[in-house]
Formats: C-alpha cells, structure tokens, sequence
C-alpha cells in the first residue's frame, strides 16, 4: 500500500483514513496522479530565488521582445497559456526576469 504519510508502521491517523475512508482514498490517489505539480513548483521557487538573489532586476525591453520572439518560435511554447512545455515556467514572468534562461541545452537566451 503506498502511504500518504512517511511513517513505518501504518498505524498513523493519515494510513487509518487511507484505508477506511473512500473518498480520501480517491482524493490521495488523484493527487498521486498529478505529480508534475509538485516539480512545476520546485522549478518555480528555484527560479524566484535566482530572482531575489539578483536583486530583482529585470531585463530590458529589447531583451525581453528578444526573448519573446525566440520563445514563440519554439517548438516547446504553449500558445494558449504562454508557458513551456519542458520546465512549465509561465514565460510572461521568467522573459522578464534577468536572472532566467530559457531550459534548453543550449540555451536559446
């Protein structure tokens, strides 16, 4: 049985709800399926404290417009929310921020 906490018995309150109550179970493994939401927010605060560790700059106008052009030329760029399919980043924020480059290897800027 996978365990929505980390103890090593399975007597906790969060096992004991796990296996006895239905709709938890549904809501936990629900939640397992979304994985990528706990990695999108990692890469997120990875991100915003590169941005606070450079003391907030932002890039100039022409950089971003340079950015922006590059991003919408890529294969990896979500049109409908402006985001990239391989880091999830929202790019309307990240071509902002002087700290970011783009997650390709190697980077496109």
């Amino acid at each position: 049985m996978k365990r929505p906490c980390a103890c090593t018995d399975g007597t906790c309150f969060w096992c004991v709800q796990y296996r006895t109550d239905p709709e938890y179970r549904r809501y936990w493994d629900a939640f397992e399926r979304r994985r990528w939401l706990p990695a999108h927010w990692r890469t997120f605060a990875r991100a915003l404290w590169r941005h606070l560790l450079d003391w907030c700059r932002s890039a100039s106008r022409p950089e971003q417009a340079r950015r922006k052009a590059h991003c919408q030329a890529c294969e990896h760029w979500q049109e409908a929310n402006d985001s990239c399919r391989l880091c999830g980043c929202a790019l309307w924020l990240k071509r902002r921020w002087k700290s970011e480059r783009c997650p390709l290897n190697p980077p496109k800027w």
